[in-house]
């Protein structure tokens, strides 16, 4: 019965794999995917600087076009292809781009220098504000190139000398035109009361206090005895820090089994893309029961020398302002466990930091030396201290050390430590703008001038200067214009040709953009106004509404105003004129026939008193001196007139004398 049963057990299992077999063949099961194979190659690396410049200082930026020569084809603008450059000896504040056809341009006429025959070469430009000599190496870049298709990844590579960067041989640190620094602010562990063969975590503060941001930070413990990381790598990457921030980092930790009690010293070690190296010991306590190796004694635990850090300091900010007074908080902790320190005397000092930056702060009306009579295990005591920056500082981070004289146990042995941080200056901001007077009224279709002065009247310079405009107008020459970088007590000023878009009041404000000492963006604006009025004027010989090729003829015809009301406008003021004389010659007859009248009605006495009255010149008369008559006859009597043209009346016409 069983024999039967394993038969029948066999031949299921070969009906299973032949259906199996069948499906697969058939298509019904989904195909594993072959892993796509990765292409290598090497890329031919040429350039040419900008600006034709044949050498390049400490601390300059400069910009190159590059040439790269690929031994097959890249497909650029079909694939996706990623441009990564890593560098020694010069500063890459941008590391990644896009090799598209936007940014790149094919050589392929083989009268280009930069020909390469049996090779794809492209060109790419990177521009100045992205690569800085540092002066401390030779200057090589390392560029790798990796884009994917279908069938394969590739990855290719190459790498160039800038032999025109310039190095110091003097320099040993970190030039101050990189404005970065890194520390390890703080650290802690998640337990108390660690004994041997304890994990624990180390969590590590690390802070920017630099004025660029710095890339790929590289926390690492290096050198680990009885303390080790675990079951994790030594090193930590923070992809980038900003000015002024903390990130932190957490290390899984482990006790050795077997320690003596005391203060383990675990070096961390920090740097980055900007910044070199700097090793800082963080100190962790375990309780042990091994003897210490550099004590061969009887077995007895040896009284360990506690160590005084300073566990937080605070100065109110990111920065502090030179020549402002400010106040620095320290609190001072005691990491042994089991030993008190007593009769502590701290002093605060300023002194120069590895860059090279002096001594920058004085204490201002308190001292820089305190006395602590006691620290308890594990405790901590708080000082504070008023300290002046100097006033011409530049900006920079600035070192400040304190040193820590103690005694502790049963013999009072004296002791001493010493910690150094560092606290960032930078300077008030003081730049500023004058706008230009605008004179208006502007007439429409016309384009005025608009002026602005600026001057960094701060003790720093500011970075990346532009300007803007916006309103109700067209910018002839363009909305905007960068200027660069403006040094402490220098300015300059800009024109910019506006035009208006319309009647009225054209309206609108200047916008200033720059990074301060701290690579902060600041924005100033400056608004303006001027009125705008309709161009009345037409040239007589010119019509602008006319296309100079047509006929004049032509435009009368689309006029909108036609001839025949010119010519019925041109006849009413003509009758106008005409009615005008016809009303005032009317009135003078009626005035004449009303002073007629009355001459009629005085008869005789009209004569006689015009006779004894002396002749008045009326208007058209020419004046007669009267004449003596002829003795027996009556005299000569002129003919009355009208007052106001001098003409006879009507009636009286002078008679003619005998």
């Amino acid at each position: 019965m069983k024999r039967k049963n394993g038969k029948k057990s066999l031949f299921t299992g070969g009906a299973l794999a032949l259906a199996l077999a069948l499906l697969m063949t058939i298509g019904l099961l989904p195909a594993v995917p072959a892993q796509a194979a990765t292409e290598n190659m090497d890329v031919r690396v040429t350039y040419e600087l900008e600006d034709g410049a044949s050498s390049i200082g400490k601390g300059m930026p400069f910009g190159a076009t590059f040439y790269f020569s690929f031994p097959q084809n890249p497909q650029v603008g079909t694939n996706d292809i990623t441009l990564t450059m890593s560098s020694s000896g010069i500063v890459l504040s941008k590391k990644t781009f896009d090799f598209d056809e936007t940014n790149t341009f094919s050589i392929s006429d083989p009268s280009d220098p930069h020909y390469v025959s049996d090779m794809y070469t492209y060109s790419f430009y990177i521009p100045e504000k992205y690569m800085t000599n540092t002066g401390r190496s030779i200057g090589t870049i390392k560029f790798t190139f990796a884009w994917k298709d279908t069938v394969s990844t590739y990855r290719a590579t190459g790498q160039k000398t800038i032999t025109q960067c310039v190095v110091d041989e003097g320099a040993t640190s970190e030039p101050v035109e990189e404005k970065s620094s890194l520390m390890v602010e703080n650290y802690s562990v998640n337990k108390e009361n660690l004994r041997e063969g304890n994990t624990f975590d180390l969590a590590v503060i690390i802070r920017n206090n630099g004025q660029k941001t710095c890339n790929n930070v590289n926390v690492m413990l290096p050198t680990l005895d009885r303390i080790t990381v675990n079951g994790k790598l030594n090193v930590q990457v923070i992809s980038s820090l900003d000015p002024g921030a903390t990130a932190t980092v957490t290390f899984p930790m482990i006790c050795a089994a077997s320690m003596p009690t005391g203060n383990v010293s675990v070096p961390i070690s920090v740097s980055s893309d900007e910044v070199t190296e700097k090793t800082t010991n963080a100190f962790v306590f375990v309780t042990g029961t091994a003897d210490d190796p550099d004590d061969p004694g009887s077995g007895e635990t040896p009284e360990m020398k506690p160590v005084v850090i300073l566990e937080s300091y605070d100065y109110g900010g990111q920065a502090v302002l030179g020549g402002k007074e400010f106040e620095l908080t320290m609190n001072f902790k005691n990491t042994s466990r089991t030993q008190s320190i007593e009769n502590a005397v701290i002093k605060v000092s300023a002194v120069t930091n590895d860059a090279g930056a002096g001594a920058a702060f004085t204490p201002a009306n308190s001292s820089s030396t305190f006395y602590i009579e006691s620290i308890a295990p594990g405790q901590t005591a708080q000082e504070k201290i008023t300290l002046l920056p100097k006033a011409d500082a530049a900006p920079n981070s600035y070192s400040m050390q304190v040193s820590f004289d103690y005694v502790y146990g049963k013999d009072h042995t004296a002791a001493n430590d010493t910690v150094t941080f560092s606290i960032p200056i930078t300077q008030e901001d003081r730049f500023t703008v004058t706008l230009g007077e605008i004179y208006g009224p502007v007439m429409l279709g016309d384009s005025v001038y608009l002026s602005a002065n600026y001057v960094n009247q701060g003790k720093s310079t500011i970075y990346n200067l532009s300007a803007e405009v916006e309103g109700n107008f067209t910018a002839l020459d363009g909305s905007s214009t960068y200027i660069g970088n403006v040094e402490s007590g220098t300015g300059d000023y800009i024109d910019m040709s506006i035009s208006p878009n319309e009647v009225g009041t054209m309206e609108g404000k200047i916008i200033f953009t720059y990074e301060d000492s701290t690579g902060t963006q600041q924005v100033k604006e400056m608004t303006f106004a001027c009125e705008v009025m309709e161009n009345m004027y037409v040239d007589p010989g010119f019509d602008p509404g006319m296309d100079p090729g047509m006929d004049p003829g032509m435009m009368e015809e689309q006029s909108s105003f036609p001839i025949w009301g010119i010519v019925l406008i041109c006849v009413v003021g003509a009758g106008v004129v005409v009615l005008l004389v016809l009303v005032i010659r009317k009135k003078r007859r009626a005035k004449r026939m009303r002073l007629l009248e009355e001459l009629e009605e005085d008869g005789d006495d009209a004569d006689a008193f015009a006779y004894a009255q002396p002749h008045q010149t009326l208007p058209g008369e020419t004046a007669e001196i009267p004449q003596a008559g002829i003795p027996g006859e009556a005299p000569d009597v002129p003919a009355a007139a009208d007052p106001e043209t001098g003409e006879p009346l009507p009636g009286e016409e002078e008679e003619p004398r005998s």
